[in-house]
């Protein structure tokens, strides 16, 4: 796992250390939950689709296994989900969802992102201090979203896409509200981690600024589809971001024509 520390001419950090359980002792507490999520119905795992709202029928094994390959940072889908388990290490989490950005990079695989199954996972690997989902959407069909997302056991940040501002252009992304919301919630609750999901190189960076300000400053993990990530959000080459969440094939369902 990439740190600052790992970069010698990287500026000094405020990063505290976390007690760290074994990898062991992880896989053993979520082990019971990995069985039960592999013969659950693909019903009840959630998916925002095909309106980002709708459940669709099929899935594949729900299995999580660090024995399986992990993927390449960049292009390659793996097996599984690479750099979950490290969220072990944190005292607790914060999850902050770019839903636009992570639901499209789903769909340019050919898949949908398993947005329940993804919550309850991390729930057995760490304590979760909230998890936001943000997305700009058609009127038409926020509703049913902010429905979806509330089931699925995330807070929904909905903006209606119709939306005119004072100079007459439209809301197109929730990037903004997403900064700001995480700036707020990270001055107010203080988490040691947060999970920031998207692949939006400009408000990554942005966010990574700004967590790296803070006095404790938390860690910072980004998580996203492999070859839909800026380069820049990649931990190896930022110092600023503690590690890289990369998504593989256990939490993305095939869609179906």
């Amino acid at each position: 796992m990439a740190t600052p520390s790992s970069f010698p001419n990287a500026p000094p950090t405020n990063h505290h250390t976390p007690q760290r359980p074994s990898r062991r002792d992880t896989l053993a507490a979520i082990l019971p939950f990995v069985q039960a999520m592999a013969d659950a119905p693909s019903s009840s795992l959630g998916c925002f689709a095909p309106t980002r709202a709708a459940a669709f029928a099929g899935s594949p094994s729900r299995i999580y296994s660090p024995a399986l390959p992990y993927s390449a940072a960049h292009g390659h889908l793996g097996m599984c989900t690479d750099g979950l388990l490290d969220l072990a290490e944190y005292e607790n989490t914060l999850i902050m969802i770019d839903g636009e950005n992570i639901d499209a990079s789903s769909n340019r695989r050919g898949c949908r992102f398993a947005w329940k199954h993804f919550l309850q996972l991390v729930r057995s690997i760490t304590r979760v201090e909230g998890a936001h989902y943000f997305s700009t959407i058609n009127s038409s069909e926020i509703d049913a979203l902010r429905s979806a997302v509330r089931e699925a056991g995330y807070t929904p940040h909905l903006t209606d896409s119709n939306l005119l501002h004072p100079g007459g252009q439209r809301t197109t992304n929730s990037d903004s509200r997403l900064l700001l919301e995480t700036a707020r919630r990270l001055l107010e609750e203080r988490p040691s981690s947060i999970l920031l999901m998207t692949g939006d190189g400009e408000l990554g960076a942005s966010i990574a600024e700004f967590v790296s300000s803070l006095d404790p400053a938390p860690f910072l993990i980004v998580a996203a589809v492999p070859g839909s990530c800026a380069q820049r959000l990649d931990a190896s080459m930022n110092p600023l971001i503690t590690s890289n969440v990369w998504i593989g094939t256990d939490l993305l369902d095939p869609m179906l024509s």
